[in-house]
């Protein structure tokens, strides 16, 4: 168990290290992951965020080339840009990163406020069957 834990702090050790190389090339106007670490059982991702950014994404998949992106972390920005953390739980699924930023809302700010937190699945209890 603890070998796995290793290789897989190696592996995104490694890879972050690519996609921070990476990342430094891409377009001014879009987030940048700035890094990458393993804080307990959490994958934390910080990003640099360009002024204009009104909602950043934090995508994951499984693999190189197969597959497809999952939205894992999305935050809302008011436009002026900075830094963000997205803290996600460590598993399989987590082994590419990527941010996607939108610099627009598809629906109204108002549509958007309200409860932004939910407690997990519930139980059946009785109910419909």
């Amino acid at each position: 168990m603890k070998t796995n834990r290793r290789w897989f702090a190696l592996w995104l050790a490694a890879f972050s290290v690519f996609s921070l190389g990476y990342c430094a090339s891409a377009s001014p106007d879009q987030p940048v992951i700035t890094s990458v670490r393993l804080e307990d059982t959490n994958v934390v991702v910080a990003a640099s965020v360009p002024a204009g950014i009104k909602r950043v994404t934090l995508e994951c998949r499984s693999r190189v080339g197969a597959g497809s992106w999952a939205p894992r972390a999305l935050t809302r920005l008011d436009g002026s840009g900075g830094d963000v953390t997205f803290r996600i739980p460590r598993s399989g699924n987590v082994e590419m990163l990527r941010v996607r930023a939108d610099d627009h809302e598809p629906l109204p700010v108002s549509f958007y406020s309200g409860q932004t937190t939910f407690d997990g699945q519930p139980n059946n209890s009785g109910g419909l069957t």
